[in-house]
This record gives C-alpha cells, sequence and structure tokens, in this order.
C-alpha cells in the first residue's frame, strides 16, 4: 500500500473556522454535509445506528455558520448539494424506521428500500414532510448557484476541475459553476476539497487544515 499524504496533492487555501480571527469572503458556498450539520435535527436518535457524527461537527460549523448569517457574506448553495442532502437525509430517516419496525440496526445487503418505502408509505411520506420543513429552512437563507454558459465548455471545465484530484465529480461541477457566479470559497467538512485548484475552503477539519500546515512549512 503507498503512503499517502494529502499535503502532497493540496492544491487549494484552508481557513480553519475555528479561528476567531479569521478573514470572512464576499461570497462563499455551503457544502452537503454543512447543511446536514446544521439543519437535520436528529443526530440523538443514530447512535443506535452506528452513524453518529463527531462533536466539532454539530459544534463547529452551526456556530460558523451563525457568524456568516450575521455578516455580509452572501450565501450559496447548489442544487447538487441540495439532492445529496435530501438523499442523505431520507437514507438515514429510513433506517431509522427500519430500526422502530425490526429493532435491529442491523440492514441485509439485499434490503431493498423502495420497496420497503412502498409497504410503510404513510410513514415515508412523513419523512417526505420532514424533509420539506428542511429545504423551507435552507431556502429562506441561501441563494441557488446560477447554471450559465454552452454545456461543452461547462462541461470541459468540470473535467478539469476534476482531473487529478481526490473530490468527487458533482464536488467539481459545484466548484465551476460557482466560480461562474465568482465564488471560490467554500464551507465543507470534505478534506478532499483541498486537491481542488482555486478553491479556499473554510473547515474545522484536522486532516484538511494540518496538511495545509505542513505544506505551508515545506514552502
Amino acid at each position: 500500500m503507498e503512503n499517502f499524504d494529502l499535503a502532497d496533492h493540496l492544491r487549494s487555501e484552508v481557513i480553519d473556522i475555528r479561528e476567531p480571527t479569521c478573514s470572512l469572503p464576499k461570497k462563499i458556498l455551503i457544502d452537503t454535509n454543512i447543511l446536514y450539520f446544521c439543519y437535520y435535527d436528529r443526530f440523538s436518535q443514530l447512535e443506535i445506528l452506528g452513524e453518529s457524527v463527531r462533536c466539532y461537527q454539530i459544534e463547529a460549523y452551526p456556530i460558523f455558520l451563525k457568524k456568516l448569517f450575521s455578516s455580509e457574506v452572501q450565501l450559496f448553495v447548489h442544487k447538487i448539494a441540495l439532492l445529496e442532502f435530501i438523499n442523505l437525509v431520507k437514507k438515514v430517516e429510513l433506517k431509522l424506521l427500519y430500526y422502530q419496525i425490526y429493532n435491529t440496526p442491523e440492514i441485509p445487503l439485499d434490503f431493498n428500500f423502495k420497496k420497503f418505502s412502498r409497504e410503510y408509505y404513510e410513514k415515508y411520506f412523513s419523512i417526505q414532510r420532514r424533509l420539506v420543513i428542511y429545504l423551507n429552512s435552507i431556502r429562506k437563507k441561501f441563494k441557488l448557484v446560477s447554471l450559465s454558459g454552452e454545456i461543452s465548455q461547462i462541461l470541459e471545465d468540470i473535467f478539469l476541475k476534476w482531473q487529478n484530484s481526490l473530490a468527487d465529480i458533482g464536488e467539481a461541477t459545484m466548484f465551476v459553476e460557482a466560480e461562474r457566479d465568482g465564488i471560490n470559497s467554500v464551507l465543507s467538512d470534505d478534506s478532499d476539497i483541498v486537491t481542488l485548484s482555486n478553491v479556499r475552503l473554510y473547515t474545522a477539519n484536522e486532516k484538511a487544515i494540518e496538511a495545509f500546515k505542513r505544506k505551508r512549512n515545506q514552502c
């Protein structure tokens, strides 16, 4: 197995949001995981599934998001992040429902959640209503990144952004379209984002922060 050091692949700037004096951007993109940490409200129930989040994730990010709200920073969200957030919460809620019905967190690998949703459609609809509440809260606070330009050029830009990075194609797409809106800052807990070029990552993720410090000390 190769020894992997994130610092060797770092191509962006990292800002530790826990620093009281960290500079704020004029515009910032909010990633999927931040929506999850700041808007989902049932983390206490996830311990039974073995999927509880880390303390810093539900402490540092809500605090910093409130700081952004109270400033003149323009906050943006991409439609990909919204869809990822919806699917993430829906999956977690269906797992909680499974536990309530079968009294076990052990879900078979071949379990059919679509069939499960049909069998318990009233409960599934209640999950949908919960998701609508979350989305209504989000839409009051954020602007949507707009898509502009020719599709061929956009795809070329996405592939250029994505290549030689550890981020997924969805993240590359979000950042390419965000840059067209003049946004190159993002609030995220995903350390792989540091491998994308021309991005300023605002984070409390220690792996990303330490990699940036090591890279800076090497220069």
